[in-house]
């Protein structure tokens, strides 16, 4: 009997994802990864979203991973293993590619296909009660290419090793230092900084914040000369956007800008 969910709602130019399955630490099933990748979906063609938070619910797990309660069902041939690595991978590039930036706001354990979707997103805010680990060695459990390239590319060699071959579990400040994490904050005041931290990003110009995304996405790979006129185009739209006179005004008159992705 599945139990998780997904909820998605949007306010203010922030679209929140919660990873909602309590009893198992919000461990994600096959039908909540399904829900991800289209609440993804939407958020990236609403044009009034600017940024995207993943959490878990409640304060005690972003994700313990996979629902590896369900895989006997769902993961137990080629076939089905293959179906489902391909919903998890998809989720992580609608992520990689979004057009918007994905925070993910860590307020507790973050395990296994959590840690992969944490990683996945831009930035990743932790409760210095937080912790981290990828326990796939201790389980028996394959991690494709892609999913190491995701990892690897955003905290290094070494650091994918530590965590794919020990299995052991990483506090916060040891994450933060090993650049799994940017921010740790006090779990008393977490959840109020981080969505102070989201709504400043949510303030800033729409058309700026899919150019750094598309270039840092090209940071995993060679940059091809395709790749790399495309972001000459998505700067130039910047720098000839009404955003981009906006904010300069804004600056001089010392307020706020009121951008509009135009």
């Amino acid at each position: 009997m599945e139990t998780g969910t997904v909820d998605f709602s949007k306010e203010g130019g922030v679209a929140r994802i919660t990873i909602s399955n309590e009893s198992r630490r919000n461990a994600i099933s096959l039908r909540m990864w399904e829900k991800l990748r289209d609440a993804l979906a939407d958020a990236n063609d609403d044009r009034n979203i600017q940024v995207v938070m993943l959490r878990g619910a409640g304060d005690k797990a972003f994700s313990a991973g996979a629902d590896i309660s369900e895989f006997q069902l769902v993961r137990s041939t080629p076939e089905q293993i293959a179906t489902y690595e391909g919903v998890c991978m998809q989720v992580q590039r609608a992520l990689e590619y979004l057009g918007k930036p994905a925070i993910a706001a860590i307020g507790g354990i973050c395990y296994g296909g959590g840690l992969n979707l944490a990683m996945a997103c831009d930035v990743r805010l932790a409760a210095d009660t937080a912790a981290f680990c990828v326990p796939a060695a201790k389980l028996g459990i394959g991690y494709s290419l892609d999913e190491v390239l995701v990892l690897g590319t955003k905290i290094g060699r070494s650091a994918v090793a530590d965590l794919l071959l020990s299995g052991l579990p990483l506090p916060a400040h040891e994450a933060l230092l090993a650049g799994i994490v940017q921010r740790v904050w006090p779990a008393s005041s977490f959840w109020e900084r981080a969505d102070a931290y989201i709504a400043a990003i949510a303030g800033n110009a729409p058309l700026s914040m899919a150019a750094i995304k598309r270039s840092i996405a090209t940071m995993r790979t060679t940059v091809s000369d395709s790749e790399r006129a495309e972001i000459a185009r998505l700067v130039a739209a910047c720098d000839a956007s009404a955003d981009f006179r906006e904010g300069q005004e804004a600056f001089r008159e010392k307020r706020r800008p009121r951008f509009t992705g135009r």
